[in-house]
């Protein structure tokens, strides 16, 4: 066999290989690509993701209201100008010796909106409190104040994931 003929083999063979072909696909290849389709993101799982998130802020929040101290596994629900903030509020009760207990929290999920590009998505929160201050010991420093807010939550999601984190809040009013 000559030079010319085995590199014409070779060739043939590696064309062969990878071109197209009309050859129905293989099990494995059907099930690849029934497979990424079904996990194409729906609406409805993306919703329950904002929803997760919320709370978990809100679960988050209490725990601060409580510690002053943010944890560092905050950032797994709450980031950004949100996470700043409550971060810049337990500085300031830490600073004034007050604490905050949660007595009851009734929070509901009023609405959301998911951008078009799935990216991001807004909330609106109905929060229906009643929290008690208190001295860094734990003593209460005065009665119970009953709080009734509506916040407007902006929050982003990650990557190509379900999983939202709370980006900004605003209050209502």
């Amino acid at each position: 066999m000559t030079r010319l003929a085995a590199l014409t083999l070779a060739l043939s063979m590696l064309a062969a290989g990878c071109g197209n072909t009309s050859r129905p696909p293989t099990a494995a290849e059907t099930t690849a690509t029934s497979t990424s389709r079904t996990h194409a993101v729906t609406a409805t799982a993306l919703r329950a993701g904002v929803a997760s998130a919320l709370r978990a802020n809100d679960k988050l929040a209490v725990q601060v209201l409580w510690t002053n101290r943010v944890p560092a596994s905050a950032s797994q629900s709450t980031r950004g100008p949100a996470l700043a903030g409550m971060r810049s509020s337990a500085q300031k009760r830490q600073k004034s010796k007050l604490r905050v207990r949660t007595l009851r929290d009734r929070t509901r999920v009023v609405s959301i909106q998911l951008d078009p590009s799935y990216a991001s998505a807004t909330a609106v929160v109905q929060s229906d409190e009643r929290v008690a201050p208190s001295n860094l010991a734990g003593v209460r420093i005065s009665k119970p104040i009953e709080l009734d807010e509506r916040a407007r939550i902006d929050l982003h999601r990650i990557g190509a994931s379900t999983h939202f984190v709370v980006w900004r809040l605003t209050v209502i009013k």
